[in-house]
């Protein structure tokens, strides 16, 4: 096997989740996904890529990560960038392109602050997996757990 998990625990504490996770061994890995879950069946990708820690690919011994991810609307930031990056292009008209940014912006802040509110909100579970990817494609992943709250 290419890459062999020992722990994966997940926390929440104040709108963040925080996942660790060791190896036991690591071979020809290239990244790590975090996936989580309100139901424990329908999966989607939380945060970005995480790099393996292994530096040759033949490596079998085991690392230690530890991710921190946001449950509220940060990617709001983002993505008002690349709505003002748009409005540029309503240079003559600046009024169509302030509608445009604002627009977007407030239908961005509803629909991320909703996505978000439904995994940080209320006592509900939260399932987190860890996806690991090797260097050819190949996929496999963690056991799934229920983030604890602190």
């Amino acid at each position: 096997l290419p890459l062999t998990f020992e722990n994966v625990n997940a926390f929440l504490r104040d709108g963040m989740l925080e996942i660790n996770w060791t190896t036991a061994t690591e071979r020809e890995n290239d990244h790590f996904e975090i996936e989580v879950s309100k139901d424990g069946k329908t999966w989607s990708k939380a945060g970005g890529n995480i790099k393996t820690k292994a530096t040759d690919l033949s490596v079998t011994a085991g690392y230690s990560y530890e991710q921190t991810i946001s449950l509220t609307g940060t990617t709001v930031m983002g993505l008002s960038l690349f709505l003002l990056s748009i409005s540029m292009m309503f240079r003559k008209n600046k009024w169509l392109g302030l509608a445009v940014v604002l627009m977007g912006a407030s239908t961005m802040l509803y629909s991320c602050t909703k996505a978000n509110s439904d995994l940080s909100a209320g006592p509900q579970k939260i399932y987190v997996r860890v996806k690991q990817v090797d260097k050819n494609g190949a996929v496999s992943y963690s056991k799934v757990v229920t983030a604890v709250t602190k």
